[in-house]
């Protein structure tokens, strides 16, 4: 019995929508699908890209500690009774160094901002992370409440 085009037409149709759902129920169940979460082992077969040790964000906690420790208060700053906030961005590389420091938003002191940027570089050794980080460096005199 031969099917007239209409009819062909509605059978590829049906046809397509028949592997479609099928996709879709496969990639439901994970199969198919190359995704792994995070904390869960990999299955056997499946290479692991995340590496063992300390997430992202513990590392990135990490540095701005160490960059808010390394902080020297600049003495006229100090005296005149300037504080602030400045952001600074830069990267960190393989050997813990930071590069390529700069300030993204001012303190509004220029004596401050040198010494958030002096800060970055003096913190090494700092744990690698991949790409540029931006973090803030608060100067607060003792006694004053944070802004």
């Amino acid at each position: 019995m031969a099917l007239s085009p209409t009819s062909r037409k509605l059978v590829a149709f049906r046809t397509r929508i028949g592997v479609a759902s099928i996709l879709v129920a496969l990639l439901s169940a994970g199969l198919g699908h190359a995704e792994t979460q995070v904390g869960v082992a990999p299955r056997a077969g499946e290479i692991d890209a995340i590496p063992a040790g300390r997430s992202v964000q513990d590392r990135v906690d990490e540095i701005r500690r160490r960059v808010q420790q390394a902080v020297v208060y600049p003495d006229a700053a100090r005296r005149r009774g300037i504080h602030g906030t400045t952001r600074i961005q830069f990267e960190v590389n393989a050997e813990g160094h930071a590069k390529e420091v700069t300030t993204v938003a001012s303190s509004g002191s220029d004596l401050l901002d040198a010494a958030a940027k002096q800060s970055a570089v003096d913190a090494a050794p700092l744990p690698y992370v991949f790409g540029r980080l931006r973090i803030p460096v608060v100067f607060e005199l003792k006694g004053r409440a944070r802004e």
